[in-house]
């Protein structure tokens, strides 16, 4: 009953405990980016700069902008076509390689058209406070105390790459918010079998930047590897390969929806199939693995139980003459 109450009160106390530390959150990023960036606001500069600042980024925006400006007041004037080609593009170019889905830097390019260094910085400081909630999210959800979540959000948002890199080529901050949401999808993925956020950070990914897809998929890859090495007790080549199975289905599955299969197709249907009897076979492994777990733990009880019942009837320390004292057997003549 006590072990009810604790766990009753520590449900009740949860959402206060999440709103300090939202609120903890936004303060001390409100600061950090006072201190960080404050001088480029005291000195009146842009967020636009290194090589590919001009030329790269705020052209993007620019024209990112512009166009989905135009693509959406078309629809509310009833045309839904989308122009697939821009001749004012370099000689013609198709517009896919322009176009860019992050929703944030759309949402900024349709605000700050016609004032691309504001786009950008609201971009670019916004990008960083949605990296840290996800960082933070994914703190939260492997049971980080609260002190210990603050300090790895900051030093996550604070690093080099970030600083000296990203702030330049904001195209990569994306990566920030992709990487912890994607780790809290793998855990949901592994503990609780729920592979909704999981699937959708790698469809994005497939949907958008493919370089950003690679990277995130090799940080994945030893992700899992450490994880399975800090985190299972009884490791072995065997219980490892299990373990990845649930993963690279959910990947496959995740560039599926992000490369828009069509199951229409002759290609199509023959993915959607092996996509199937993977995920079949994937449950029934992960059915057998459930058993082999549970038939484990039994017998590690008969076994114990077996040793108690040795230590009570079979060992005797004692001098009544069994023999069991002096390691040898005892010898009884019966007359008939």
């Amino acid at each position: 009953m006590e072990t009810m109450k604790e766990e009753t009160m520590l449900e009740k106390e949860r959402p206060k405990r999440s709103g300090r530390l939202f609120i903890a959150y936004t303060v001390l990023f409100t600061v950090m980016m006072l201190l960080v960036f404050g001088r480029f606001l005291y000195y009146g500069k842009s967020f636009i700069g290194g090589a590919d600042g001009l030329s790269q980024v705020g052209a993007s925006m620019h024209y990112n902008g512009y166009f989905y400006r135009e693509l959406f007041t078309n629809w509310l004037h009833g045309d839904f076509s989308v122009p697939m080609w821009d001749l004012s593009v370099g000689m013609g170019m198709d517009v896919l390689h322009v176009l860019i889905f992050n929703p944030l830097q759309i949402l900024c390019g349709l605000l700050f058209a016609e004032n691309v260094r504001a786009g950008v910085a609201v971009f670019t400081i916004v990008s960083l406070y949605l990296a840290g909630l996800a960082f933070l999210s994914y703190c939260r959800y492997i049971k980080c105390s609260d002190q210990a979540a603050l300090i790895a959000v900051f030093t996550y948002l604070c690093n080099g790459y970030i600083l000296n890199y990203c702030i330049a080529q904001n195209v990569f901050i994306e990566l920030y918010i992709l990487l912890p949401l994607l780790l809290l999808g793998t855990e949901k993925l592994q503990k609780e079998k729920k592979s909704g956020i999981y699937i959708a950070c790698i469809a994005y990914l497939g949907i958008s930047l493919l370089l950003n897809l690679y990277t995130m998929t090799l940080i994945l890859a030893g992700y899992l590897c450490v994880r399975y090495v800090c985190r299972e007790e009884n490791r072995s080549y065997k219980g490892f390969c299990v373990s990845l199975i649930r993963p690279i289905l959910a990947y496959i599955k995740g560039l599926a929806e992000g490369l828009s299969l069509d199951e229409k197709t002759p290609e199509g249907k023959v993915l959607a199939s092996i996509i199937d009897v993977l995920d079949d076979m994937a449950k029934a492994i992960s059915g057998l693995k459930e058993d082999t777990e549970y038939l484990d733990a039994y017998v590690e009880e008969i076994d114990e139980d077996l040793g108690t019942l040795e230590e009570d009837y079979y060992e005797c320390d004692c001098c009544c003459g069994c023999g069991d004292a002096d390691g040898e057997p005892a010898f009884y003549e019966v007359t008939c």
